[in-house]
């Protein structure tokens, strides 16, 4: 099973197989004190949640949220290309050996313009594309242990 990572260049656009990214799952892009006994955020069926890559890419300089561009492409948010994907997740029928399965679909782009009707996902050429519908793409979250923070993380 491939797992999302980037394709290396320089805006590091999200692609299946290449180079394994680890994400953070959160509800809110706020980043709330882990004293908060709500700061984790699993999965949940219909949950809607962002995905903040610690290591982001070059242009940013460290982690970043996720985010699309008027291409379709999806990779770390920097500068003023910053249209955070608000992911949204069911749960899937299938019962993977480890880890979650779930159908991943776009809740909303932010800002909106000039992305309003964007909310959906496909893969082409093993890259993840944010397109105009609302298409679905199944993904499988995996718990694992984070470096650097005691924060939950996932791979995909």
């Amino acid at each position: 099973m491939p797992t999302l990572g980037s394709d290396g260049g320089v805006y590091s656009y999200y692609k299946f197989g290449s180079a394994r990214r680890t994400f953070q799952v959160w509800n809110t892009r706020s980043f709330p004190s882990p004293a908060d006994a709500d700061w984790k955020y699993a999965v949940h069926d219909g949950g809607k949640f962002f995905l903040w890559d610690p290591q982001g890419s070059t242009q940013t300089n460290g982690g970043s949220w996720v985010a699309t561009n008027l291409g379709g492409y999806t990779y770390p948010g920097f500068g003023g290309y910053w249209y955070y994907l608000h992911f949204k997740g069911y749960r899937a029928h299938t019962r993977p050996h480890r880890g979650t399965a779930v159908t991943l679909g776009i809740a909303q782009v932010e800002p909106p313009s000039p992305l309003p009707n964007y909310r959906g996902l496909k893969v082409s050429g093993d890259y993840v594309l944010n397109e105009d519908n609302e298409d679905t793409i199944d993904v499988i979250f995996v718990s694992t242990g984070c470096h650097d923070d005691e924060n939950d993380v996932v791979d995909v």
